[in-house]
């Protein structure tokens, strides 16, 4: 999702230079490292406003971005991130997806979306960063929520997943295996127990009429 580096600066989009200056100014104090030692979440709050500043700050970069903000809107696109991805942040994210999986229809789920989701949530960076010591209860709601949710994927889907689960530390290998067993052998009687009904009924019959 693009993000809106103005309102991660809480500034307007028509927010002069020395208005972004002085905005970043106040969050970078408030989020520095050196003020948050230790603190994880200030520490990706800090990279996020350094981010947003360095990109409004030069024009190239704010020429280039403001294209692809305007694209997006051109295509539909409302909703854009303002947050950094904070421990909190993906559990609320992940537990959205869960929630949508629970209450739709198997037959009607998005499963590419969905399998899209689940990557944009482990990437590296964000495995990283719930894999330290302070996100362990987060990373371990996290993964119990993905291992729900792939539960509703397709075997294709989940093994295209596994380069991202084996990131994040709280996700069991031996439960996603598991699930792909079972995933498997679901996917292979829905696949053949039809056909073997109809030839077998064809058989049946074929053999009732020979007799008659």
């Amino acid at each position: 999702m693009l993000k809106d580096y103005y309102k991660i600066l809480q500034c307007p989009p028509n927010a002069s230079q020395q208005t972004l200056k002085k905005q970043y100014r106040i969050l970078a104090i408030k989020y520095h490292p050196d003020t948050n030692p230790n603190n994880a979440d200030a520490l990706l709050n800090f990279n996020l406003i350094k981010e947003a500043y360095e990109t409004l700050s030069q024009p190239h970069l704010k020429q280039q971005y403001l294209n692809q903000k305007w694209y997006a809107k051109s295509k539909g696109v409302t909703i854009f991130n303002s947050e950094a991805l904070t421990a909190d942040v993906l559990l609320k994210t992940t537990l959205a997806i869960e929630q949508y999986v629970a209450t739709a229809n198997n037959y009607m789920l998005n499963k590419f979306a969905i399998t899209k989701q689940i990557k944009s949530i482990l990437t590296t960076q964000n495995c990283l960063y719930l894999n330290l010591p302070d996100n362990n209860f987060a990373a371990s709601k996290i993964a119990t929520s993905i291992l729900k949710i792939i539960n509703s994927l397709k075997v294709e889907n989940i093994k295209n997943l596994l380069p991202y689960l084996t990131k994040l530390d709280a996700l069991n290998s031996v439960y996603i295996t598991k699930i792909i067993n079972a995933k498997t052998k679901l996917e292979f009687l829905e696949t053949y127990t039809l056909p073997f009904i109809i030839v077998v009924s064809v058989v049946i019959l074929f053999f009732i009429f020979s007799i008659i």
